[in-house]
């Protein structure tokens, strides 16, 4: 992790490449690069997890010359939070020189507080060697510089500016720098924050920056002077492209700095008023919507009259025959049974075996008990209760005169 505090700071000769697991800089230190008498600085490369800056402390570049200032990249995989007035991640030029150019990714970006994200063409710190110690000092807004003011791109998943917080691409005499947004959630500006690619003040040239917005949601809360400008005084106004699914509390007006309210402006003073572009792609109002009928149904269509008694109708319940459901009970006079017989198949009686009545008076015959067995001439084994007189030989065996042998 990088920590520094109470008038800390680095400062590179060269390109500066910080990569660290977290970065605070707090109580008026910083990370600084510069091309001036004293420094041929290069460019601040960052990556980490967490960048916070406060209480005075900033990332910055700068240049007095005719080269252009050094450009800033940061890679934060988390979050990067910019709090408190004087607090910045900034490039400026007080020359001909342009400012760099800023280049931030980070999922969550919160600017608060009077911060600011700025690639501006002037002058607000002045710095200078004392006992081997670099001394930073801020200045009231210079607006010296003829250069033009250096190109912010920023891509996050939310950004918040908050209570003055901006991102600006100023500049007093040259062209306004370009500002591209990509958020891919919620846009957030609230109490007198500004994303500004403004260019000129009086009687000086140089065109309004364009600002890209790309941004499913831009929010601002309403009637606290939150604005987005690209405007210009003698130049021509910047043009102004916001992509979005839904803009809220803010829109294109001509901006007046006496009102309250929340402006989208690309206005010129003596050129050309810039274009002001706000496209919902995709968005379809009336999706998902079901297109009734123009009129209600009428329920005499759907409901069938009854049957009038007059007309000769009847109903009557047979019922579905065969058992009851519930064995215990007893077949009612409703059950139908049906003989399933096929008698299709002889229509006379003549080939009918005759019947022999049978005399009601016939005593029946009685059980007789069996006594033996013989074999008849057939071969055939037959039980009998009383055996003929015949020769021994033909005696039939007894049961139990077998069981004594």
């Amino acid at each position: 992790s990088v920590s520094l505090n109470e008038d800390s700071s680095i400062s590179s000769a060269g390109d500066a490449n910080i990569n660290s697991e977290s970065i605070s800089l707090n109580d008026n230190s910083g990370i600084y690069s510069f091309r001036n008498s004293f420094s041929l600085g290069g460019d601040i490369n960052i990556t980490s997890k967490y960048i916070n800056i406060a209480n005075q402390s900033d990332i910055l570049t700068q240049t007095n010359r005719s080269l252009n200032a050094p450009n800033i990249q940061i890679e934060a995989t988390e979050s990067i939070e910019i709090s408190n007035l004087d607090s910045s991640i900034s490039s400026e030029t007080g020359s001909s020189g342009s400012s760099g150019n800023i280049t931030i990714n980070t999922p969550e970006l919160r600017i608060l507080d009077g911060a600011q994200i700025s690639a501006n063409n002037f002058i607000t710190e002045s710095f200078e060697i004392v006992n081997n110690r670099l001394i930073r000092r801020i200045l009231p807004r210079q607006l010296d510089g003829s250069g033009s003011a250096g190109t912010i791109e920023i891509t996050a998943n939310n950004t918040t500016l908050e209570d003055q917080g901006g991102i600006t691409t100023i500049s007093s005499a040259g062209e306004g720098g370009n500002i591209q947004l990509t958020v891919g959630n919620l846009l957030s500006l609230n109490n007198n924050s500004e994303i500004s690619a403004t260019a000129g003040v009086a009687d000086t040239p140089g065109n309004g920056g364009n600002i890209t917005i790309d941004a499913k949601f831009v929010i601002a809360v309403p009637n606290q002077n939150s604005d987005i400008t690209a405007n210009a005084f003698n130049g021509d106004g910047g043009n102004i492209n916001i992509i979005t699914e839904g803009l809220f509390g803010i829109e294109a007006r001509s901006s007046d700095s006496n009102t309250e309210t929340n402006d989208i402006s690309a206005s010129s003073q003596l050129g050309l008023s810039g274009t002001i572009a706000i496209n919902n792609p995709n968005v379809d109002p009336t999706s998902g919507l079901v297109e009734l009928p123009a009129q209600t149904t009428d329920p005499s269509d759907k409901v069938i009259a009854g049957c009038a008694a007059v007309e000769g109708n009847s109903f009557t319940i047979t019922g579905k025959g065969g058992l009851p459901e519930d064995p215990t009970t007893t077949i009612r006079g409703k059950a139908i049974l049906s003989d399933l017989r096929d008698f299709t198949e002889s229509d006379s009686t003549e080939d009918l075996a005759p019947v022999t009545k049978r005399s009601r008076q016939q005593t029946p015959r009685s059980i007789v008990q069996v006594k033996g067995w013989l074999i008849n001439q057939d071969g055939e084994v037959e039980l009998v209760a009383e055996l003929p007189q015949e020769a021994s030989f033909l005696k039939p065996h007894n049961c139990q005169d077998l069981a004594k042998q």
